[in-house]
């Protein structure tokens, strides 16, 4: 007999109800709160920056450019947490795929920064270094988080096939 007659062998342990129960579960309220602040966190970075950008009109052209990223950057996060929190869900894989492709993003652009203020501005080059020896450790940590979420997304696609396969039959 090839038919599996029990799920012992390869489910997690969860009953359907476990799983509904999971689903409909709501993100916990210290999860809420965290991500609450975090948001409130990338706001206050960019009102920060944004009335330095405007009070300053004499900065460097390269000061210009670094304060627009960082605005731009901090109103990505804070749409992405407010995306978080609208959807009152637990973390789930979307979420930590869309936060390692920003994360990716974002710290490609930083690495890509420094590394031109080191290469392109005369008397910087250690200060830039330096920023792009932390960029590469930002990005490698960046890869290595969103490659885990596609691992995952993966099996909990392949899972959706297995069991769609079984209720077919």
């Amino acid at each position: 007999m090839t038919e599996r007659t029990t799920q012992q062998d390869d489910s997690p342990g969860l009953t359907p109800d476990d799983v509904l129960q999971g689903l409909e579960a709501e993100l916990s309220p210290r999860g809420r709160l965290a991500t609450a602040g975090l948001m409130l966190m990338a706001l206050a970075v960019c009102a920060a920056v944004s009335s330095l950008w405007l009070t300053e009109p004499g900065l460097p052209t390269r000061t210009h450019i670094g304060f627009g990223l960082i605005v731009v950057t901090g109103l990505c996060w804070s749409a992405y947490f407010g995306w978080v929190l609208s959807r009152k869900k637990v973390l789930y894989v979307n979420h930590r795929l869309a936060a390692g492709k920003l994360a990716v993003v974002f710290s490609s652009v930083f690495l890509l920064a420094a590394l031109a203020l080191a290469l392109l501005v005369p008397g910087k080059a250690k200060v830039g270094f330096a920023a792009a020896g932390m960029g590469a450790f930002m990005l490698a940590l960046a890869i290595a988080l969103l490659v885990r979420a596609v691992r995952r997304y993966r099996a909990l696609q392949a899972r959706r096939r297995e069991l769609e396969a079984e209720l077919s039959r």
